[in-house]
């Protein structure tokens, strides 16, 4: 998919709630974000996983794009999140990478998708210090990167 459509609105909405989801892609809204990371609890991290494809399977326009956010990929859950994404018959039109803080992780994606996923498109949140001090690098990490994503309440006030 390759998309340079203006994005006017964004409805995040967590994997555990896939009747949500259904209610999101019949919103208006440009972007459906399929949630795996801030509003699933650590020990639901894995059912959320589970109800992945029932999210993604979720019936909407070709209007309405389909985005999976996932945990930091220096994390266990982030790893897993991006297996569970590869072992799906759907996929998603964009993957929202967290809390990205080197262009290491968004070629650790590509390695993980590999070319049976070569249409998901990724954003990367850059949301730590270090990701804002490498974001030129993370930027040109990958022409799968469609954009950078400033996460402002993530950094830490000093």
């Amino acid at each position: 998919m390759t998309s340079n459509t203006y994005c006017r609105s964004v409805l995040f909405t967590p994997a555990l709630r896939p009747e949500r989801i259904a209610k999101a892609a019949q919103s208006g809204a440009d972007v459906c974000v399929i949630d795996l990371e801030d509003p699933v609890a650590p020990n639901l991290k894995h059912e959320a996983r589970e109800k992945l494809a029932q999210c993604l399977a979720t019936p909407h326009s070709e209007r309405v794009k389909f985005a999976v956010r996932v945990n930091s990929l220096r994390t266990q859950d982030g790893l897993k999140d991006l297996l569970e994404i590869f072992r799906q018959t759907k996929s998603p039109d964009y993957i929202i990478l967290s809390k990205v803080e080197n262009p290491q992780e968004i070629i650790i994606t590509e390695e993980i998708l590999g070319q049976k996923e070569n249409d998901i498109q990724f954003l990367a949140a850059v949301e730590t210090p270090e990701g804002v001090a490498n974001a030129k690098e993370i930027a040109r990490a990958s022409l799968r990167l469609k954009g950078l994503i400033f996460g402002a309440a993530d950094l830490p006030v000093v």
